[in-house]
């Protein structure tokens, strides 16, 4: 007994009240994953009197899961390709500027008599906590990728810098007015000479590469400045 021919369904399909013709399920398929119809597009069987829409239609699942293995299939590499990482050098850069200014906080700052190595978080100033702020803000907007806002971070922990470097001085050149008020007793000239023996050290360094990094980090996100291949 011959088998009775498969009969194909047909929907209308419309977009914004204009209706763009009768389709097969195969052809609907298609053109859901091609992106052609929207899921916001309407849909009826011919004949029908009220619309749905295409997101309800069974056949929005099944294009969706198609459009997805033809993405996947396009963005393998083909078998036997070497694994390759690409490096955003704004990103790279504003990293490297942002692990610098948090190492600058914790390396020695100041070389103190009797004392060592001190650093900002030692000192007791705000210019520490500010650094590790500004280091941990510069982090986050390198990964959301506001790079123009590193212009900013940048330029603060600069002015945290010299801040702190003000400080350092204030403080030598008040040891040395206390120093000369008291002079003629017993220890005149040894506060003079212990704050001339104080000395910067390789910290302060750091924290200024770190700066400067995040400022070259902005200008390459920002396309200010290009770097030649």
């Amino acid at each position: 007994m011959p088998t009775a021919p498969t009969q194909r369904v047909f929907i209308e399909v419309s977009r914004d009240g204009n209706i763009l013709g009768q389709f097969s399920d195969t052809m609907v398929t298609h053109k859901l994953a091609s992106g052609e119809f929207r899921s916001d597009d309407q849909y009826r069987v011919p004949g029908a009197m009220r619309w749905l829409s295409l997101s309800n239609h069974p056949l929005v699942g099944h294009a969706s899961r198609t459009a997805a293995a033809d993405v996947w299939k396009q963005a393998r590499p083909p078998s036997g390709t070497p694994f390759t990482v690409v490096v955003d050098p704004a990103c790279a850069i504003g990293f490297a500027g942002s692990i610098s200014l948090f190492l600058g906080v914790f390396a020695p700052a100041v070389k103190v008599p009797l004392l060592g190595s001190v650093n900002h978080i030692q000192q007791g100033s705000g210019a520490g906590i500010a650094l590790l702020v500004i280091a941990a803000v510069s982090a986050l907007l390198v990964i959301a990728r506001l790079f123009r806002w590193l212009w900013a971070t940048g330029s603060a922990a600069l002015l945290a810098i010299l801040a702190s470097f003000i400080a350092l001085k204030h403080e030598v050149s008040t040891v040395k007015q206390r120093d000369f008020a008291t002079k003629g007793d017993i220890f005149d000239g040894l506060e003079s000479a212990f704050a001339d023996a104080v000395q910067l050290d390789w910290g302060f360094a750091v924290l200024l590469i770190g700066s400067a990094t995040l400022l070259v980090a902005a200008a390459i996100g920002t396309g200010k400045l290009r770097l030649s291949r």
